[in-house]
């Protein structure tokens, strides 16, 4: 395995392929599913959505969380298969409950839209934090979301721009815009329109066209003293 993973970061994708291809045939989880993924992306051996599928399946039925988030993946996307989200959430709860963090935040991401054929607040909720907790940004902004929509918690915009500030900073464009808005309108935050032009123009960047109309609003509003103000924080954003 140590072999086959130091060829593949080295970009030696049949050696790669070859030395995992030996230890999926020996019935080694972890082997067949980086071999799926290497059909998945067509490296080193024939893009083959099927073969892919497939290798996740078994790998993922032994007990291979990575292969598990692959094949949810897989269902999601209908490749190799007609798309199914119920089966995608089934598959990503498994990987999930392993700890995997874009499992949990794409789960949390099905259960609140009910994409996977139920909606679970609560369960959304939970999946986010621990994606958040592990750092993932789109989980932070659902969170932000789900309290300021009070989906299945009392409506609290503050919370809401906490995690929205937390997902801004960590790059989201969809919290920046979110944060700016905020900031512009004084909702869960005090207005501030300097913060307010700071945010929307890094969501309008990130090209969240959402950001548009509010910046509109802001640029109308803006001093002189605020403007400079905004152009002077660094990619760090406002202390």
């Amino acid at each position: 395995m140590a072999r086959a993973r130091a060829a593949f970061d080295a970009g030696d994708y049949d050696a790669a392929a070859a030395g995992w291809s030996r230890l999926a045939a020996a019935g080694h989880a972890r082997a067949m599913a980086n071999l799926g993924g290497l059909h998945a992306e067509g490296l080193g051996l024939p893009r083959e959505d099927a073969r892919a599928l497939a290798l996740f399946d078994r790998a993922a039925a032994l007990g291979d969380a990575v292969a598990a988030q692959n094949l949810a993946l897989m269902h999601y996307q209908g490749r190799g298969t007609a798309p199914d989200a119920a089966a995608a959430a089934r598959w990503y709860a498994v990987a999930a409950e392993a700890g995997l963090a874009q499992a949990q935040d794409m789960l949390s991401h099905l259960l609140l839209t009910g994409e996977g054929g139920t909606v679970d607040e609560a369960g959304a909720r939970r999946w986010a934090e621990a994606a958040a907790a592990q750092g993932v940004a789109t989980a932070m902004t659902r969170l932000g979301q789900i309290h300021h929509d009070a989906r299945g918690v009392p409506r609290d915009p503050a919370l809401a721009c906490q995690w929205f500030e937390r997902a801004a900073r960590a790059g989201d464009g969809e919290a920046q815009m979110m944060l700016g808005a905020a900031c512009h309108l004084g909702v869960g935050v005090p207005a501030d329109q300097a913060r307010a032009l700071y945010w929307l123009d890094r969501a309008r960047r990130a090209g969240v066209d959402a950001a548009l109309g509010f910046l509109a609003h802001v640029e109308e509003q803006v001093t002189l003293v605020e403007r400079a103000e905004a152009a002077g924080w660094g990619p760090d954003g406002p202390p």
